[in-house]
Order: C-alpha cells, then structure tokens, then sequence
C-alpha cells in the first residue's frame, strides 16, 4: 500500500483498497476494490469507471462484500445486504483497438431488483463534444454530452456510442440490455452515466433463485492518442463580490434521545418535519425548541401528501423563531403547486421567507422546474454519496456542486437559493416503491436505514466541508445547511463531544454574512478556498482534499502551507 493510501484511509477513517494498476499494450486502468477506474488508451481517459451495480426496489445499492482479482484483470466479487446476495465476475481482455469488460452475475435468492447490471462512467470532460447513438434496430441519432446539466436522459435506446476525444475516434458497444444515459451531474457525481434497464420499465422486479445477468460493454477505438496537459497552478487573488458569504446552516438531528447541552453555533438551524406523521408535534417542538435553545433561528420545511395537512404545523409557528418556511409533497419530493398555494394562505401571518424546490436533489429542480413557484426562494439538498460510498466521489463531487448551484442560481433568476442539508448518505428512502412505517415520535422524519456514514466522524470531513461550501458559495446561495446538530449523522455526539468537522462548521459560520471573496487564478488540484472579508479583515479558509501536502501562493507575496486532507485558517 502506498503512502498516500495509508494517509487517506487514516484521515477519512475508512480504510479503501489501495488502486492496482493494470496494462496491457495502449489500455490501462486501475483496479480500485471492485471499480475499473480511469480506462484509458494511450493515456487518454475514455471513462471515469465501469463496474456493477444491484439496486433494490427502493433504489438502495447493495453493498460490496468482499472482492478479489487475479493478475489477468479477472474480479470476483460477493455483494450482500437489502435482501440480496449476488456473486460476480468481472473479465477485462485487451488488444491493439478493443478493450472488453463481460459480467456474469447470479443471484443466491429471490429479490426485487429495480436494476442490476454495468454501469458505464464517462468522465465530465466530455460535456460539449460530439456524441453518435446507435440504436438497436440500426438507426442513429446524432447529438452532443450536454453541456448544461441535463434533466432528462441525453441519449436512450443505446446500443452503441461513437464520440472524439484527445485524438481518437471512440465507440463504446453494449450487450446484455437496452442501456440509456443520465447526467449524474445532477447529484453532483463526476460524471454522465450509462446504464442497463431503461428507466421508463415497470420496476420492481421478481428474480428467482439462481437469476443471472451476463452483459458487456466494449470499447473500439481508432487513430492515436494524444493527453491533454493539465492546467499549471498560479498564484491567486481574492477578489471582493460585494455580495455576502452564504449562511452557514446545521440541521435538526434526527437521533431519539435528549440534545446535548454543548453545540455548534450556527445562526440557523434546518428543521424537517413529516406533517402526516403522528409525532409531527412533538417533532416540531423539539426541533424549535432545540434551535432557540442554540441562539439559531430555526428554517422550516414541512411534507405531506395532501396540502391541507400544512395548515396546522404552520400555525403552530406563530410566536417561535422561524425565519424560512417551505413545503414540499412527499410523493413528488417537489413543491406543487396546491402546496405552494395551502403554504402560503396558512403563513400569512407569519413574518417568514418562503422558500419552494425539492425536498431531494438538485435533479428534481432541474425535471420540474417549470412547475415550481416563481415566488420565494429555491432550496434543495445535495447527498454527493446517494450513487457510491466511494472517496473519490466524494472528492469529484466538489467541482460538481459549483456546477449545480451557478444552474441553481441561474434558475432562481434573482431569487435566493437554499441549498441543505448536505448530508454524504441520502437521509431517507427517496423514492421508495412501498408504504414506509411512520418516523417515532420527537423526530422530524423516518431516517433511511444506511444514513450513518462512519467518515462522518474523520478528520478528512472537516477539510471536505470547507472546499464545499467554497464550492457552493457563489452569487445567489444565501444559505448552506450541512449535516446535523449531533448523533451519527451530526457534528457532535449524543455527548456533545464535537466530531473534527465541527470546527470547520464553526470557522465557516464565522464568514456568515460577511463580503464573500472569490478566489482568482488556478488552484492546485484539489485545493478550494472559503474567503470573507468583515470589517476590512480578511479570513480565509484553505482545503487541501488531496492525500498529499501542498502549497497555495497568493499574488500578495504570501505562500500557505496546507497539509494533506486538511484545512487551514489564514
């Protein structure tokens, strides 16, 4: 294992197997657990990683069990949990034009899958180039990677894929499946993804004991390769907007039990309360009382299945300190339009923002956003681990939120963007296929059974928020809600003892509100910046998210030394 490893799986307090690198004439990749990452042909990268993936009828992804490979680029693999249990084989073969990746799955039991299969990754570099679709009864549609985040698929009814990059003609063929494409750029994922099982199927589906999955993805490649070079970084400014540094924002927790006496401080807490749920009083309650307990005002969003559920959890806010208010309904995770009109007729009294969009991901506003209001801010939330648990996402992720909040801004044409909580697992069971329980009583929602992340508590988190909210603080975002207040999901425990991140939340709550500073120049990879300026007084805050130290000169002369996978005040 390479020293970089050691220090990553130290600093995010999860230990990853270390890459292997594997070639074979003009092909290479790296072999990272279970992931065939980085394919590339004579140094070019053709895509971001192949691998397979089972997803369950809730959309939840059944976890890597144990994998292992031998030296001819053969991986098996066991994936075990959500009621399944499947054993895969992975084979690469190689030569001079063709590179061939073949699956053969089984699964142990019956299960109810919604899709099972290869999972094609194309890195966010090809955004904008050319792009052919070969369709399977022998049709073609010409057209482009979408360079604006797409809502919908780019590209469907996929047998094959023809696009140039970096000197050679490329075409990706798949059998096995009807495949399709997303833009995983809506869940701030590194990538545009294609896959098997279209979505516009009946899903769930009933697999019997022993039902296998055999299919292949294959890549065909024409011309020579030529790399691009990286960017060379300089020395930055930091160039004052005259706009704010957004609100630094903390949610609610949602672990049973009494709050801890010691908090973070933040100037907002995030409160999300199932209206339909039986506890919802009490949930509420305590999500307030906690907030004005804290010294934070408290944000509001509410859910239900019908609008008229909204009018009681909203009179019950007369007299409490709320400053935001928005409502969201729970089968479409959006705020439609009866929602929006039962929101505001109950809040007329109120002296509130507030606020529409979705309760789940950006991709949501981007589907629906011609329904939205055209009133009041626009929130929604960001789980850059909704697809993979892997670091690397986490880390590519960061580039990919600052895409999503200047669209989130650009939709918002003028109106204050909210973005929270960002969380590293999804928070509930988005789009379940069946009736789930109620949440227990005292807490705001029914918590998605794999919601903790044991990265939570590392040292590396606490760097990861800071380029974050560098990332996501640009015009327009006038608040950011991370995490929670405590428990496993939080920034402390149910002690209150604080977690390495909850510093970091402290020091970005302290640019709250003040002239945020935007970072001119080209940053050494990995490095974000979180500037403010108070006063006349600089703060800045530098996050290093490489497994490896670094150095950021300013144009002022200064040289900052910023370790790896931390951050630093300056």
């Amino acid at each position: 294992m390479s020293i970089a490893s050691e220090l990553a799986d130290a600093a995010w307090g999860v230990a990853e197997p270390a890459p292997v690198v594997w070639g074979s004439g003009r092909w290479s990749l790296e072999l990272r657990g279970d992931e065939l990452a980085d394919i590339r042909c004579d140094g070019v990268l053709l895509a971001r990683s192949i691998r397979f993936a089972a997803r369950d009828r809730d959309w939840s992804t059944v976890p890597l069990a144990a994998v292992s490979a031998s030296g001819d680029l053969r991986v098996e693999a066991r994936y075990e949990g959500l009621g399944a249990r499947w054993a895969v084989t992975v084979a690469v073969t190689a030569g001079a034009d063709r590179l061939d990746v073949r699956l053969e799955a089984t699964s142990a039991d019956a299960w109810e899958r919604a899709r099972v299969g290869l999972v094609l990754l194309h890195p966010p570099g090809v955004a904008g180039l050319p792009l052919r679709v070969d369709h399977p009864d022998g049709t073609a549609t010409a057209t482009v990677f979408p360079r604006e985040i797409a809502p919908h698929q780019p590209a469907r009814d996929i047998a094959a894929l023809s696009w140039p990059v970096g000197g050679l003609a490329v075409r990706a063929e798949f059998d096995g499946e009807v495949f399709e494409m997303e833009d995983h750029r809506n869940w701030t994922d590194a990538s545009f993804k294609t896959y098997g099982t279209p979505l516009s199927r009946p899903v769930p589906v009933a697999l019997a004991p022993g039902s296998r999955v055999a299919q292949a993805i294959s890549f065909v490649v024409d011309g020579r390769g030529e790399p691009a070079a990286d960017p060379f970084p300089g020395p930055i400014a930091l160039v004052p907007t005259g706009r704010p540094f957004p609100a630094i924002a903390l949610a609610a927790s949602t672990s049973p039990g009494g709050a801890p006496a010691a908090t973070t401080r933040v100037p907002v807490q995030l409160v999300e309360i199932d209206a339909d749920a039986p506890g919802w009083r009490q949930a509420l309650a305590r999500g307030l009382d906690a907030a004005e307990a804290a010294g934070a005002d408290a944000d509001v969003r509410l859910f239900c299945r019908e609008p008229e559920a909204l009018a009681e959890p909203v009179a019950a806010l007369a007299g409490r300190r709320v400053v935001r208010l928005g409502a969201t309904a729970t089968g479409t995770q959006v705020t439609e339009p009866g929602h929006w009109a039962a929101l505001v007729s109950a809040s007329a009294a109120l002296p509130v923002e507030l606020v529409g969009g979705a309760r789940s991901h950006f991709t949501e506003i981007n589907r629906r956003r011609a329904d939205l209001p055209s009133a009041g801010g626009l929130a929604f939330a960001l789980t850059p681990g909704a697809h993979t648990r892997d670091r690397a996402q986490l880390v590519e992720s960061i580039a990919m939120q600052r895409l999503v909040a200047r669209a989130a801004v650009q939709f918002a044409d003028g109106r204050p963007v909210h973005v929270g909580p960002v969380t590293l697992r999804p928070r509930y069971l988005t789009f379940a296929s069946r009736p789930l329980p109620a949440a227990e009583p005292g807490i705001g929602y029914l918590v998605a059974p794999d919601a903790d992340d044991p990265r939570q508590v590392s040292p590396a988190l606490a760097a990861w928020t800071v380029a974050s909210a560098a990332a996501l603080a640009v015009d327009g975002v006038a608040s950011i809600a991370y995490f929670e207040t405590w428990g496993p999901r939080g920034v402390r425990d149910a002690d209150g003892t604080p977690f390495p991140v909850a510093a970091a939340i402290e020091a970005l709550a302290a640019l709250s509100g003040s002239e945020l500073l935007a970072a001119d120049g080209i940053l050494p990879p990995d490095v974000w910046v979180a500037a403010g300026r108070r006063d006349g007084v600089d703060t800045v805050l530098v996050a290093n998210l490489a497994a490896r130290d670094t150095r950021v000169a300013f144009r002022d002369g200064r040289t900052v030394a910023v370790p790896a996978l931390s951050y630093v005040t300056v």
